[in-house]
């Protein structure tokens, strides 16, 4: 009985660590939702955060056999997390980085323990239906509480929910849609009534609010996941027997691309958009001017878009008006502008190596749980061209890298298995 309520407990943990770090508990909205003040609010958010990271440090240390085991299993992921807490050495504002580091560690202490307790199927479960259940409050708030869950302002009319902008519901419910698509599309499931409607409500209700936030970039991102994660499955499930099809559906895919690239001008001027993307490739160029003068580790973390900080208006100044970004929207740019281009490089290692570990897991099995590494980094590595979702400031997107990174690797035994499967196919 002790051991069920430990279960328990750790699995309401790692649900509030799912909602703390997506964002959705934040200041505003608690200041907000229950009026009793910013600076109230402000202490409850803190008492999270460290319950957060304590928690997450002694569950670690009470497994430490268990944590060091998963923990080198990706060495390069540890130089990255290495240099951002050590980049207070050489930040333009140490005093800061000296400050903000902290989000780091706290980001990775839960990302180790997340991988370190739970299974993959384990993870996307709870991540899935956490996301769901920020959903259904999103919901609730738009259509009870329209001056808390829809702007009023500038984007009038769009869902905003339990975030203050329609842009941070929107990337949650796009990241719910991929999860939800990846639960529907194991089959065996069907079985369960109860559990294949929620699986398909989840889906559709996070779907529904995409449109809603008008988030054009979400909405994007969303559809093409389903259409990439279809295509990803059916490589699964067929393997070598039909990978034809698979390279087909590739060059198809490149070719489309190869032709959005060359006239992206053109198609972006029709559709009546800026072919900055917003302002966004001045704001890009603006900021790699400027790592050019500190290449190699960057600015140190968080010095960059700091409060009050040169380069960030030299950034802005570039989009042409009174303007002062809050990131590159580009993960990759503001990864490189906090730990240079040593730790970019290192997280782009880290990433192919995890890529291609998630490849060879979809490969050995057919469960849905086995894509969902595969169809987590190519979601991450599409919208970070756009937005900054990788290590700035805290972020749920961090935590579930680390996790998928640690966990993606097969079993030699689960490769052997498989690949005997596929060769008695072949024979007969």
């Amino acid at each position: 009985m002790n051991k069920r309520y430990f279960v328990i407990s750790e699995t309401a943990f790692a649900i509030l660590g799912i909602l703390f770090f997506s964002g959705s508990l934040s200041e505003d909205f608690i200041a907000e939702l229950t009026g009793i003040g910013l600076g109230l609010s402000g202490t409850v958010a803190s008492l999270m955060r460290y319950l957060l990271w304590l928690g997450s440090t002694l569950l670690l240390a009470l497994r430490w056999r268990v944590t060091w085991s998963v923990a080198r299993r990706d060495k390069l992921v540890w130089v990255v997390f290495g240099l951002s807490m050590l980049s207070f050495i050489w930040s333009q504002n140490p005093g800061f980085t000296s400050v903000v580091v902290r989000e780091v560690l706290q980001m990775t202490s839960f990302g180790l323990y997340f991988a370190s307790r739970f299974k993959l199927r384990e993870q996307l479960h709870l991540i899935a239906f956490t996301l769901g259940g920020i959903g259904v409050v999103s919901s609730l708030l738009a259509i009870g509480l329209p001056s808390v869950g829809v702007d009023q302002d500038v984007f009038a009319g769009a869902w905003t929910g339990m975030y203050g902008h329609k842009n941070g519901l929107g990337k949650f419910m796009s990241l719910s849609v991929l999860a939800f698509a990846v639960l529907v599309s194991d089959s065996k499931f069907k079985i369960n009534r109860l559990y294949y409607f929620l699986t398909w409500g989840g889906l559709c209700l996070s779907l529904a609010l995409v449109v809603l936030t008008t988030s054009k970039t979400s909405l994007s991102v969303s559809l093409a996941s389903i259409l990439i994660l279809y295509i990803y499955r059916l490589f699964q499930q067929q393997g070598n027997k039909r990978r034809l099809y698979f390279e087909v559906t590739f060059l198809l895919a490149f070719t489309i691309v190869l032709f959005i690239y060359s006239n992206w001008e053109i198609l972006l001027t029709s559709m009546g958009r800026d072919i900055t993307l917003t302002g966004r490739t001045d704001i890009w160029l603006a900021s790699l001017e400027e790592l050019g003068k500190h290449p190699w580790f960057g600015f140190g973390r968080g010095t960059f878009w700091a409060p009050g900080s040169s380069l960030a208006r030299i950034a802005g100044a570039a989009v042409g008006r009174q303007y002062t970004p809050p990131h590159a929207h580009n993960g990759y740019i503001d990864l490189a502008l906090e730990i240079g281009y040593i730790g970019l490089f290192c997280f782009l290692g880290s990433f192919f190596i995890t890529y291609r570990r998630a490849i060879t897991r979809s490969f050995v099995s057919r469960a849905a749980k086995d894509i969902w590494p595969l169809a987590f980094l190519s979601w991450l590595a599409v919208y970070n061209f756009t937005e900054s979702m990788l290590m700035y400031q805290e972020n749920l997107y961090w935590p579930i890298y680390l996790a998928i990174a640690l966990c993606a690797r097969p079993s030699g035994q689960a490769i052997h298995l498989r690949l005997r499967r596929r060769y008695k196919q072949s024979a007969t």
